[in-house]
């Protein structure tokens, strides 16, 4: 099991990706946005941060169930979907992917602050730290925790609890 930790800069963007049950981002985006969204898979976790806030706040997660399509390559999804789509009149999120948003874990993330973060002591590409609300305003940019021992330590931050009936995934 894997998180994928994105943010909505437009909070609109999670209601219709609620209602149409899809995610999406951009193609282009810092540190190889479309490659990380490329790998995503079914079963993955996805986290979405608001940053309409200052403070740490998280809509309710979603589960991937399907492949990512290119919407330039034709996919499920009208191409103007989203709510800046519709205001620039153009698709800004090219790659998308059905989730699920009944079937997922329990996750107890509405009293998470940027130090529970702090406190979970992940270690970046570069081998510093993640401190604060600027690095992990990046890391919940567009990036995975996929790491075994990461993902326990999340899992136990967030009081984890699967789904009844269904089993974990590894891997």
């Amino acid at each position: 099991m894997r998180y994928f930790l994105y943010t909505y800069t437009f909070p609109q963007n999670y209601d219709i990706t609620r209602e149409h049950r899809v995610f999406g981002t951009p193609k282009s985006g810092g540190d190889h946005l479309a490659t990380k969204v490329e790998r995503l898979r079914p079963g993955d976790i996805v986290l979405i941060r608001n940053a309409a806030f200052d403070k740490l706040y998280f809509f309710r997660h979603c589960v991937v169930t399907g492949p990512i399509y290119d919407q330039d390559e034709g996919s499920p999804w009208p191409p103007i979907l989203w709510y800046d789509e519709k205001i620039k009149n153009r698709v800004i999120y090219h790659l998308r992917c059905a989730v699920d948003f009944e079937n997922t874990p329990y996750l107890s993330l509405s009293q998470l602050t940027w130090d529970h973060l702090d406190s979970l002591r992940f270690i970046n590409e570069r081998g510093k730290l993640i401190l604060g609300a600027q690095a992990w305003g990046k890391k919940l940019s567009g990036n995975f925790i996929q790491d075994p021992a990461e993902v326990a330590r999340f899992n136990e931050l967030v009081e984890y609890e699967a789904p009844q009936g269904l089993a974990t995934v590894d891997g």
